[in-house]
């Protein structure tokens, strides 16, 4: 029985601390003060899953592309020293929420480039790029995409032909 009732599950958040599935079923989140672990939580069930950011890194949630979770691992050093907009990222990876930790679609890694924003279009992933260098400076850089395939197969019509002779007298 659906009584109306609401139950508040988190607070705390801010808008660059989590992100929201389109469905409205997961959320993922880090705490305030601790980027080294993202949480999967599954609203529905409200089963938890993590992702534990490597040594030295931390990790930025970014979006869901459609129930798929974005997120970006940058390390501590080069945040500290990257004076420009947005956080210098040297992988953004594609999971599925269901299972974040064992099912990663996506590692987007180009050596030497960082990504400082991430944006969605459609079933386009925008990726702003900068390479940055030892001294602290940086160059920007072309800007990068990644698809998802499965959404264009959305797009995709089927076009049926049938043809009926009809005589006329």
């Amino acid at each position: 029985i659906n009584t109306g009732d609401t139950e508040e599950i988190l607070t705390g958040l801010t808008s660059d601390n989590y992100s929201v599935s389109e469905n409205g079923r997961f959320i993922a989140y880090t705490e305030e003060g601790n980027h080294g672990k993202i949480t999967v939580l599954d609203l529905n069930s409200l089963e938890a899953k993590e992702i534990i950011a490597p040594s030295g890194s931390i990790l930025i949630p970014l979006l869901y592309m459609q129930e798929d979770f974005v997120y970006g691992i940058a390390q501590g050093n080069d945040v500290a020293m990257y004076e420009g907009e947005g956080v210098p990222m040297y992988s953004v990876r594609i999971v599925e929420s269901d299972n974040p930790t064992e099912r990663i679609l996506k590692d987007y890694d180009k050596p030497g480039y960082y990504v400082t924003k991430v944006s969605l279009d459609g079933y386009t992933l925008y990726l702003d790029r900068i390479r940055l260098f030892e001294d602290g400076s940086f160059s920007e850089e072309k800007q990068d995409t990644i698809m998802n395939s499965q959404g264009e197969d959305m797009y995709k019509v089927k076009i049926v032909l049938s043809q009926d002779e009809i005589k006329q007298q």
